[in-house]
């Protein structure tokens, strides 16, 4: 009878030695490695995208806050000038004194006014 334990009996059915298996292995981890290293690569790419992307974002607030301010200093302007000179103020129509538009008070402009002057 043949002893199982014998390396040679079973040599010839593909049994891997202990060199191989450790041969497989390390290939196994470099195959891993490069794999979470391309992900890695991957990831710091999109986030250095959506870091782009918000400092885009915080750009066009900051731009759109001060042309809120600037409109906002208009139409506080224009609303002082047009209660300050209302004799100057012709209504287009009777009921146009004051329209109310989505709950904001608009009035009528002259034809020869100019906000820049």
């Amino acid at each position: 009878m043949h002893d199982l334990e014998d390396a040679d009996d079973f040599g010839c059915l593909g049994v891997p030695t202990d060199e191989e298996m450790l041969r497989q292995q390390v290939l196994l981890l470099e195959s891993e490695y490069q794999e979470c290293a391309n992900q890695l690569r991957k990831a710091k790419q999109n986030i250095r995208h959506l870091v782009e992307q918000q400092q885009r974002v915080n750009d066009d607030r900051s731009r759109l806050r001060v042309q809120v301010e600037e409109l906002t200093r208009r139409v506080e302007w224009l609303d002082g000038w047009i209660k300050a000179h209302p004799q100057t103020y012709e209504p287009l129509h009777p009921t146009w004194n004051t329209i109310k538009s989505n709950g904001i008070q608009c009035y009528p402009v002259p034809a020869n006014f100019d906000p820049m002057k």
